[in-house]
């Protein structure tokens, strides 16, 4: 489905200041759809990163912050597990928490 206005946090394992959320990007036309326990996002690579084979990686818990057609926001806390980039297209896949 189309989204508007999607925010990724990322969240701080600190100690001192536990779930701090650090604002990484908002993304204002992109497409979200989700799978077996798990939510992909489709970003147009504006930016022109390089392609690159797809990179399995975990990282700290992210929250997923979106906005819907209604203006009601949901939030989704996921850890983001995979990225694929091609010349036209960024896709993350997200796991659920």
């Amino acid at each position: 489905m189309k989204m508007r206005n999607v925010k990724l946090y990322k969240t701080t394992e600190n100690a001192f200041l536990p779930n701090e959320k650090t604002l990484v990007g908002t993304f204002d036309d992109c497409e979200m759809y989700e799978g077996e326990g798990s939510i992909f996002l489709e970003i147009a690579n504006k930016d022109h990163l390089e392609p690159s084979a797809s990179s399995i990686h975990i990282e700290y818990p992210t929250i997923l912050e979106i906005t819907t057609g209604q203006g009601k926001t949901k939030t989704i806390r996921t850890r983001k597990r995979l990225t694929e980039i091609s010349s036209d297209l960024i896709k993350i896949e997200f796991t659920v928490l």
